[in-house]
C-alpha cells in the first residue's frame, strides 16, 4: 500500500510469514530471516521564521509527512502588517496570512514577512488646526491657517474611510453615515501633515 518502507530487526530467524495492513497507508511484514518491514511515513521538519523577528508570531511549525497538509498562520504585532510567505530562495508562495501548505519530501523553512506600518498619530502643536464639534454627529468642520490640500478620515484600525481633495482654509466633512467611534483626521496642508483625534457619537 505505502511506498516508504523502512527496515527493522524482528529478532526472529524465520522466513517471511505474515503481512499486516492496519489501513491503506500503514502496514508491516514479519519474518524474512529476522526482518520486519514497515511503511511508516518519514517525517520532515517544517520551520517557520518571522522577518523581522519583532514583527509578529507564526503557528504551524512541526513535523509532517510527504504530502501532508499543514495549516500555517502569521499574526502581526501592533504597528506591523503581514506581507507574504517566502521559501528559502525568497520566492513568494502565498500572500495570505493563513493558508494550507502541502509538505514536500524534504525539510523546509518558510518565512513570514512583515512591513512596519507608519505611525499616523502625528501632532504638530505649533500649527493652527481647528476640528469641531468634537464629539460630532453629522458634520465635522476643519479649519486651518494654511491652505488645506487633502483631508483623510481614518478609522482606529488604520482604514481610510474618507479621502477628500480640498484646496481651502475651511471644510465640512459629512459623517452622518459613519458608525460611532474614535477616528483620526489627517489634514495635509501646503507645508505640514497634522493629525487630530475626533469622536463620532450617535
Amino acid at each position: 500500500a505505502g511506498e516508504n518502507w523502512t527496515e527493522f530487526s524482528s529478532g526472529t530467524t524465520k522466513w517471511l510469514y505474515s503481512i499486516y495492513f492496519t489501513d491503506t497507508n500503514t502496514g508491516y511484514a514479519v519474518g524474512g530471516r529476522g526482518t520486519i518491514l514497515t511503511n511508516r511515513a518519514k517525517l520532515y521538519n517544517l520551520t517557520l521564521v518571522v522577518n523581522p523577528e519583532e514583527a509578529g508570531t507564526v503557528d504551524g511549525e512541526g513535523e509532517y509527512s510527504y504530502g501532508e497538509e499543514a495549516t500555517i498562520t502569521a499574526t502581526a504585532n501592533v504597528g506591523w502588517k503581514f506581507e507574504s510567505w517566502t521559501d528559502e530562495e525568497g520566492k513568494i508562495i502565498s500572500e495570505v496570512k493563513s493558508f494550507v501548505y502541502i509538505m514536500p519530501a524534504k525539510d523546509t523553512k518558510l518565512t513570514a514577512n512583515f512591513k512596519e506600518e507608519p505611525n499616523i498619530v502625528q501632532d504638530l502643536s505649533d500649527t493652527y488646526i481647528m476640528v469641531f464639534p468634537n464629539p460630532a454627529r453629522n458634520k465635522i468642520t476643519v479649519e486651518s491657517a494654511e491652505l488645506i490640500n487633502v483631508i483623510k478620515l481614518i478609522g482606529i484600525n488604520g482604514q481610510v474611510v474618507k479621502d477628500i481633495a480640498v484646496d481651502a482654509l475651511q471644510f465640512e466633512i459629512n459623517v452622518h453615515n459613519l458608525p460611532a467611534g474614535v477616528y483620526f483626521i489627517q489634514v495635509n496642508t501646503v507645508n505640514n501633515v497634522i493629525t487630530r483625534l475626533v469622536q463620532i457619537a450617535r
